[in-house]
């Protein structure tokens, strides 16, 4: 595997880093999705199945578009974060009453493991890297 050139520092490429809103923005959730998904990694999963474990351990089932929609994700990387999941037999895909939907439900196995998980993201939760839960909640009323 060829090593990635390195991007020469530039005035303008330092310019574009220092003034671009969503550059910023993409570069932090990156950096933030890394910090968690090595809590995860012990229990096989990232951080984005942990969210979609986590929901369905709370809500009991969803279907795939209102999961998508209350994550702000489309579906077709809903269903990516999905596949592995059921997979391994943590949550279980089956037809809702249209033959075009699917109902995802969280497996026992799915819930010991998202329990044992939860476990470890209390003591990675937000609050240490500067967000309280009041700021999540926030967040997310804010979005529905």
């Amino acid at each position: 595997m060829k090593a990635a050139k390195k991007i020469e520092e530039t005035t303008e490429s330092s310019n574009y880093r220092n003034v671009c809103t969503w550059f910023n923005i993409r570069r932090a959730s990156r950096a933030i999705t890394q910090y968690f998904d090595n809590y995860f990694r012990p229990y096989g999963i990232r951080v984005t199945q942990g969210n979609i474990l986590g929901i369905l351990n709370f809500k009991g089932e969803s279907s795939i578009t209102e999961l998508a929609e209350f994550l702000f994700m489309d579906r077709t990387t809903l269903t990516r974060n999905i596949k592995p999941l059921h997979k391994k037999g943590l949550l279980a895909v089956n037809s809702g009453s249209d033959k075009r939907t699917k109902i995802l439900t969280i497996t026992d196995k799915g819930s010991e493991l998202i329990q044992k998980a939860s476990a470890q993201w209390a003591i990675t939760n937000p609050d240490k890297i500067g967000f309280s839960r009041s700021d999540f909640f926030t967040v997310s009323i804010l979005k529905n």
